[in-house]
């Protein structure tokens, strides 16, 4: 008797075990609105989210970038995993609490940036439907902007698109409220991504932190101001213009 309880508790906690691994793959549209049009008129580029119970990826799809129409086969979308060195990527690792985020200054800049933050959520009662996943709304402050985010909880993963992360279900929809900044999950699958192979050939101890990196982008603009100096010697650098908050991260 004591054989098949002990039996029947292994086989619960190995199906416990592969429902809480299963892998989720989400297809979002994301909106800079640099230029203060209608985000019906900003063009799109295209990410990709995978998550598993621990681990985060989102990565920029180049198949499907800018105002392309998704491309479908057999009524499917049809997408490339193949990265690039200038591919936009955010990998989480829940147990490190830590990002790493492919970023460039130039196409001779680029590097693996090392970013740790929290975000302190506000959970609301407000509901609505998105994708047939019901989701509800939730609020936070991040570096500048005040943003909003729709979660759901029919998957338990604490992941989201872009920086967005620390809700008790997967975020399907993010916005600022200045109409700057939009994501918006167009399709929902299940689908496996190799996060040990990703992880094996990203080398994660060549990052650098986001300081570091804030660093090395105020040297490279010294260097481009110095090379227009050598045929404009009275140009400066105005940090106080009224352009310079077009930036999503404002530190």
């Amino acid at each position: 008797m004591n054989n098949k309880l002990n039996n029947f508790f292994l086989i619960f906690l190995l199906g416990f075990s592969l429902i809480n691994a299963q892998n989720y793959h989400v297809i979002y549209t994301q909106k800079i609105n640099f230029d203060n049009f209608n985000f019906e008129h900003v063009n799109a580029k295209y990410y990709d989210l995978y998550v598993n119970n621990k681990e985060s990826l989102y990565i920029e799809n180049k198949e499907l970038k800018d105002t392309i129409k998704l491309k479908k086969v057999d009524g499917e979308i049809n997408l490339t995993k193949e990265r690039t060195a200038t591919q936009k990527l955010f990998y989480f690792n829940k147990n490190n609490i830590e990002f790493y985020i492919n970023s460039y200054i130039s196409n001779e800049d680029n590097y693996l940036v090392r970013d740790v933050f929290e975000h302190n959520w506000k959970i609301e009662n407000e509901t609505k439907m998105i994708l047939n996943q019901k989701c509800q709304k939730a609020s936070t402050s991040f570096r500048g902007r005040n943003y909003t985010a729709w979660f759901s909880t029919k998957i338990k993963y604490p992941f989201g698109p872009w920086k967005m992360n620390g809700l008790p279900g997967i975020i399907l929809e993010v916005y600022d409220d200045q109409n700057f900044f939009k994501i918006d999950a167009v399709k929902i699958s299940k689908d496996h991504f190799d996060f040990d192979d990703f992880v094996k050939n990203t080398n994660l101890n060549s990052s650098i932190t986001m300081q570091e990196y804030k660093v090395k982008q105020n040297q490279k603009s010294e260097e481009i101001l110095n090379q227009l100096r050598k045929t404009n010697p009275n140009i400066k650098l105005d940090k106080n213009c009224d352009t310079c908050n077009k930036s999503l991260e404002i530190f």
